[in-house]
């Protein structure tokens, strides 16, 4: 890292909304040199004028899909030195860094904690509104239907959650869980040995093993990541739920299971319902049958989404890594791009 002068550097965030991390970091550090690259939202590039100088940029936060914007729209950040990704997941921004090769000191992070927890408490939120069927009560509201029973709702105590993916946010999924007294299951890619695992899982199936682990399922949380093992994983194996008839909550990436898949298995009650937030294609084609679809649940991609916590805990990362970028320390939660 090369030795900062006696200026400080200039912090770019491309963000839709300043009142979001710019207004936190401007109460947190009112010196700090922030320049705001307006975008209209998450998945978007902003106006060509708004980059202003390209060779200017050498600290950026960002969504990945800005950089792949700016990659597909033939504009370069030659002195890029540190990005920070504001999404959990790495394959979009995978891409950016494979193709446009940028400076090799260039330095990547993300805060995969702060994710965690906030796509957790949407994963625990949707398995209670699913088991004591809120949503149905709340259409029965809409009518003005007073029924106390539309079917026997179910309690999350015993029930088995089988979590795919025991990364950061997996464990989380599963320390939730855990609190409401679901017996727990974990899959991973490579077997767990005794005392290695998280207090918070009761059993550890590998991924050769995940039909054995579906079949034992009352929900079923993917949290995996894009990756080639794990594109279609799901796909035409759900037909092993059929007995249990779980629950499916996708909060990892979309292409995991294909939409034909997910329509199958809730047309032919293999599942009970399928919550979906992320989605192969983003945002989802206005088209696509799973609008329609009467036990699919559609949000936006929003499992990790911006709060009044999750704000704070952001902006006091990203500045915490400023001050040690200037000072040339090591930063916090650098992810190796050489291995992407």
């Amino acid at each position: 890292m090369r030795s900062m002068t006696s200026s400080k550097p200039v912090l770019h965030i491309a963000e839709w909304e300043p009142k979001y991390i710019i207004e936190t970091l401007h109460q947190l550090a009112p010196d700090l040199a922030i320049r705001r690259i307006p975008v209209p939202d998450f998945y978007s590039i902003c106006q060509p004028e708004d980059i202003g100088n390209p060779e200017e940029i050498e600290l950026l936060v960002c969504s990945p899909f800005f950089l792949i914007k700016l990659t597909e729209a033939g504009i370069h950040l030659p002195n890029l030195r540190w990005v920070h990704s504001v999404a959990a997941g790495l394959d979009k921004i995978k891409g950016y860094f494979k193709e446009t090769k940028p400076e090799p000191r260039c330095l990547l992070t993300r805060a995969p904690r702060i994710n965690g927890a906030c796509v957790a408490e949407y994963v625990v939120g949707q398995i209670l509104c699913t088991r004591r069927q809120f949503l149905e009560f709340y259409d029965q509201q809409r009518v003005a239907v007073w029924n106390r029973r539309t079917g026997l709702t179910e309690s999350l105590n015993g029930a088995t959650v089988v979590v795919l993916g025991m990364g950061n946010i997996g464990t989380r999924v599963a320390k939730l869980c855990k609190a409401f007294e679901m017996v727990v299951h974990g899959v991973t890619r490579s077997p767990v040995t005794s005392g290695q695992g998280s207090p918070h899982v009761d059993v550890y199936w590998t991924s050769d093993q995940l039909e054995q682990a579906l079949a034992e399922a009352d929900v079923i949380v993917s949290c995996l990541p894009s990756s080639p093992q794990t594109v279609g994983l799901l796909d035409n194996r759900l037909q092993v739920c059929q007995k249990k008839k779980p629950v499916l909550i996708s909060v990892g990436r979309g292409d995991v299971i294909s939409e034909e898949s997910i329509i199958t298995a809730v047309r032919l009650n293999w599942i009970t319902k399928a919550v979906l937030d992320v989605f192969a294609v983003e945002p989802l084609p206005a088209d696509s049958p799973l609008w329609k679809e009467p036990n699919v649940v559609i949000t936006p991609h929003i499992a990790m989404d911006y709060n009044t916590l999750t704000i704070s805990q952001i902006a006091r990362h990203i500045l915490d890594n400023y001050k040690r970028f200037s000072n040339n320390e090591p930063l916090m939660d650098v992810v190796d791009t050489r291995n992407m």
